[in-house]
């Protein structure tokens, strides 16, 4: 179903009325923006995430944490998991019901004082997952409307020893039953053509259309190529560190180390998985690429940049387009939902003060993700998942700065025949974009 208009008060009366709604569409078509913009409009929102990444896009946690989820992936996991959890108020003689309540409580008070839950990069998330957040939903007696956002032609959830592929998708779930909506004008390039094949991509539609014009950009490497200073996307850390290290040290200039503050309020050190480093080496004249989204100075999540200088307290950084902007440091938090009194507030877990880059040289998938990327090149030599070799294009904002290397027509000739079979089955409503209400 194809509708020529579709506002944010329309998505709000959805959820009220229907309980979830999946909001989906290609990288680049305004899924994260418009989920801001939904959250606007509710008092009391709950965001949640599959990976870390993804919550603090949206200044939320990860599903598993607040849920109490641990790493159970059915139920039987997760009871063997509570129990651990409530074994000392068992010893007491407190029966497993009243232990599970004592132990839930603070999530029932979080999920009493919540209109809405957020969830992020649902492709991620498993059918047997939904089914433990409907569980706990069951054993605190309380329910709320989904806004579920992602792809599900992006990467899979994580397959379970012996499942076939796609025996987990999230659509497998007696409890999904979204309103399924589909934005379709991709945000990200002007380029129609280039759009048009991100879509083919995305389906796993590999004509010989689609096979000539990757192959151009396989072939895109003019002389003027090192003045692109483009990031290189990898599969993997070891590439990532191996190409920094690398690029970093043919500069012939001071290493800076800039110490970020980071801050722990657990007794769980984690200072993985920020969008930057506790520790940043950088020189003079090293490619950085910003990892926030700063409208007020001047940058987003993945503009790139030459450092061109130092201070005490901030940094110099010239775009590729001549503009120069004075970086300082920001605050990067991790979240965790709790109850003060009747009110639900978010209470930091960790926190790292740090300049919000990171060396530009060369990024993980799972690093660009919400990134937006002007100068690519994509190596395709260890992708190993099915969906990385489409997030991966979909980063990049235009062909002209855009070169792949490795390619192989099998990663992208994936035919996703579970997702195509369940989305062409159910009556999406198919639209350009979410458009604010008239004032």
């Amino acid at each position: 179903m194809t509708k020529d208009k579709l506002t944010f008060d329309d998505i709000v009366n959805l959820l009220k009325d229907r309980g979830q709604v999946f909001l989906t569409g290609a990288g680049g078509v305004g899924k994260t923006y418009s989920a801001k913009k939904i959250i606007q409009k509710f008092n009391n929102t709950l965001k949640l995430a599959t990976t870390q990444i993804a919550a603090q896009n949206l200044n939320g946690e990860t599903l598993h944490r607040v849920f109490k989820l641990g790493l159970s992936k059915d139920a039987q996991d997760l009871e063997a998991f509570d129990r651990k959890g409530i074994a000392h108020l068992l010893k007491k003689g407190i029966s497993y019901e009243q232990a599970l309540s004592i132990r839930l409580s603070s999530l029932k008070k979080i999920l009493k004082n919540t209109d809405l839950i957020i969830i992020d990069e649902i492709s991620m998330l498993s059918a047997q997952l939904l089914d433990l957040i409907y569980l706990r939903f069951s054993q605190v007696g309380i329910i709320k409307p989904i806004l579920f956002i992602g792809d599900l032609f992006q990467l899979p959830p994580v397959s379970r020893p012996g499942d076939r592929v796609g025996a987990n998708y999230i659509f497998h779930s007696p409890n999904w039953h979204p309103v399924i909506i589909e934005l379709t004008q991709i945000q990200r390039t002007e380029d129609k053509q280039f759009a048009f094949y991100q879509q083919q991509i995305r389906q796993g539609i590999y004509t010989q259309d689609t096979h000539n014009f990757l192959n151009n950009l396989v072939a895109n490497t003019p002389e003027n190529y090192a003045e692109w200073k483009p990031t290189i996307i990898c599969a993997t850390n070891a590439q990532v560190d191996s190409i920094n290290n690398n690029e970093l040290t043919k500069i012939d200039s001071k290493l800076y180390t800039l110490e970020g503050k980071y801050t722990n309020h657990t007794s769980f050190p984690d200072n993985k998985d920020f969008p930057t480093d506790v520790i940043l080496h950088v020189k003079v004249g090293c490619r950085v690429i910003f990892c926030k989204n700063n409208i007020l100075q001047g940058y987003y999540n993945g503009l790139q940049g030459v450092l061109k200088s130092v201070d005490k307290d901030s940094l110099s950084i010239e775009t590729y387009d001549g503009k120069v902007i004075n970086v300082y440091k920001e605050i990067f938090t991790r979240y965790h939902s709790e109850m003060n009194g009747d009110v639900a507030t978010h209470s930091i877990d960790h926190e790292l003060e740090q300049f919000p880059i990171r060396l530009a040289y060369a990024i993980t998938i799972h690093k660009s993700q919400g990134m937006t990327i002007e100068h690519l090149h994509i190596k395709f030599d260890r992708i190993f998942e099915v969906g990385q070799a489409y997030v991966a294009i979909s980063r990049a904002s235009n062909t002209k700065y855009l070169k792949l290397e490795g390619l192989q027509p099998s990663h992208f000739n994936v035919k996703n025949g579970e997702v195509i079979n369940y989305l062409n089955s159910q009556d999406v409503i198919f639209v350009e974009r979410i458009e604010s209400n008239p004032s």
